[in-house]
């Protein structure tokens, strides 16, 4: 499909700038081309996808992005891309980019936003970029791998914790910073 001019002026979203968006991408993608035919359900509370169509026996599972630049990268969590896969080809991206975006007021307004729609959508592992990790630290492991009592291994030259002699004492359940 080709890209389609969407012009949803003075649409407000509640809550931050990047649920303004999001909520956007997913109002202006549900009225498109694509969607003629279809059902419309918006899943996203509930699905790693944001719209599920149904029609004629058929589903097509749907991921909204949105974004104020000109959508050439977007974000996708690791449940978002297992999903994808797992459901080609009755999928599909929908990118609204060059969203104009208004922090003027109370709350942030979004307007304009070109749409683009690729289904069946290929999630290729060349064009995904990892950009964050999570990592397994060593904290509170003795060196045998054990959860630590007393000793914990730490690389030589790299000083180590003090440990507190007692529990320290907690008037409002922990809530304040040290």
């Amino acid at each position: 499909m080709g890209s389609i001019y969407l012009a949803p002026e003075g649409r407000h979203a509640a809550g931050i700038a990047g649920g303004a968006r999001a909520d956007l991408a997913r109002t202006a993608s549900a009225p498109c081309s694509y969607t003629q035919g279809w059902t419309v359900k918006d899943v996203g509370d509930k699905e790693s996808f944001d719209l599920l169509l149904t029609g004629e026996g058929k589903r097509l599972h749907v991921e909204v992005k949105g974004t104020t630049s000109v959508g050439l990268e977007v974000i996708l969590t690791r449940a978002e891309v297992e999903k994808q896969r797992k459901h080609y080809p009755d999928n599909a991206l929908v990118v609204v980019h060059s969203i104009e975006l208004d922090r003027s007021g109370e709350e942030p307004a979004t307007s304009g936003g070109v749409l683009h729609c690729t289904s069946p959508w290929v999630v290729e592992d060349e064009h995904l970029t990892v950009i964050s990790y999570a990592y397994r630290t060593q904290v509170g492991m003795q060196s045998s791998g054990e959860v630590a009592g007393e000793r914990t291994r730490f690389p030589p030259g790299v000083p180590q914790q003090r440990q507190a002699q007692e529990a320290p004492q907690v008037a409002d359940g922990g809530r304040s910073p040290p």
